[in-house]
């Protein structure tokens, strides 16, 4: 009763505060669990990493995204950050966006991919952009009540 005493007396703007903090708090956005989802990738791309150390330079390789585009092709230079995979062109391919790799047989065709690459945060905005979709939407039917 107290709850609903306090969203009578208080202001639109002050009550939209309130539930969006509230939804925050609840849906498990905190930099915490960036943290702990930014060492899982790190921790990912290291093994993907000792995967891709253990192929000899020229190995055909068969490496699934992240995205789940399926690249094949030659392995090309490596760095600390990825690996090339020759196709008709060289792709250059990030540990970090690596699913799966294992070595190719050869025999189907290489798969063409583009270098668009989509943000490792989207699930994380997608988020976001749902709660505060239904903070406004709970706003508007607050303002509703409130007249």
């Amino acid at each position: 009763m107290l709850g609903a005493a306090y969203l009578k007396g208080e202001d639109s703007v002050r009550k939209v505060m309130v539930w969006i903090l509230v939804f925050l708090t609840f849906s498990g956005v905190s930099p915490q669990a960036a943290g702990a989802a930014d060492s899982h990738e790190a921790r990912q791309a290291a093994k993907v990493k000792r995967q891709i150390d253990g192929f000899a330079p020229g190995a055909f390789l068969r490496v699934k995204l992240k995205d789940q585009r399926q690249i094949e092709g030659k392995l090309g230079d490596r760095s600390e950050e990825g690996f090339q995979l020759d196709t008709p062109q060289t792709i250059q391919v990030s540990y970090s966006e690596v699913k799966k790799v294992a070595e190719w047989d050869g025999q189907s065709g290489p798969v063409q991919a583009s270098n668009s690459q989509p943000s490792p945060h989207r699930h994380l905005l997608l988020k976001v952009v749902i709660i505060f979709a239904a903070a406004f939407g709970l706003a508007a039917g607050l303002a509703s009540l409130d007249k």
